[in-house]
């Protein structure tokens, strides 16, 4: 029924709905999705590492420390980090035209492609493709920074946040203060924020979790 109202292709999780809800009464229109080009057909839903993406604005936070070199069990010659970077190559050419999108590493220190949302282009795909692939795994766990420059991008919409650890260094490393920081950021915003758990220790697992849960996403574990 609320697809039939809306023209929104959402699922089951009320998550989803109301992060669309607060948008349009944030911007005061109607909740009613946007005509775009070939609005009548079906849309593929898109997602990364099994989470639907469902902002039109978004920036990819990725752990980049030197514990991301770690080999994947089921795959050795794999390891978490090139498998972050492998499934963020494949999705980006597939967002829709209308969308923009930046990427953020963070180490000991942070690292964008750029400091503000990059609209859909061949050209800023090869770019960014050339930028990703280059890119090295070494030092600490700067979640806290990495998070901060995500928020720096005026009109974002959805965060994902992926890390393998606790953070352990930058201007706050304590779990319950980051969340607190979070909050204050996002508290006019409505950011979704979701996260992966990428072989993460069960406290860090817990950090993670809680994030997503207090900014409307979805937490995913693997392994």
């Amino acid at each position: 029924l609320l697809q039939q109202l809306t023209g929104y292709k959402i699922g089951r999780d009320p998550r989803a709905w109301r992060f669309w809800m607060l948008k349009h009464r944030g911007e005061g229109s109607d909740f009613r999705a946007a005509e775009v080009p070939g609005a009548g057909e079906e849309e593929e839903t898109i997602s990364y590492h099994g989470i639907p993406i469902l902002g039109d604005k978004v920036v990819f936070v990725l752990d980049s420390s030197g514990s991301m070199e770690t080999p994947l069990p089921e795959n050795p010659g794999l390891t978490r980090g090139a498998r972050a970077v492998q499934e963020l190559v494949g999705l980006l050419p597939r967002l829709p035209e209308r969308a923009a999108f930046d990427v953020v590493f963070f180490e000991s220190e942070v690292h964008s492609f750029s400091r503000k949302l990059v609209p859909q282009s061949d050209e800023a795909l090869a770019e960014i493709r050339a930028w990703l692939e280059r890119h090295r795994f070494r030092g600490g766990t700067n979640l806290h920074d990495g998070l901060a420059r995500a928020f720096e991008h005026e009109g974002v919409e959805e965060i994902f946040l992926l890390s393998d650890g606790e953070p352990t260094v930058g201007e706050l490393v304590d779990g319950p203060r980051i969340a607190a920081r979070l909050q204050r950021w996002n508290r006019w915003r409505n950011v979704r924020v979701n996260t992966i758990s990428f072989g993460a220790p069960p406290e860090a697992r817990d950090f993670l979790a809680r994030l997503a849960k207090d900014h409307d996403g979805v937490c995913r574990t693997i392994w």
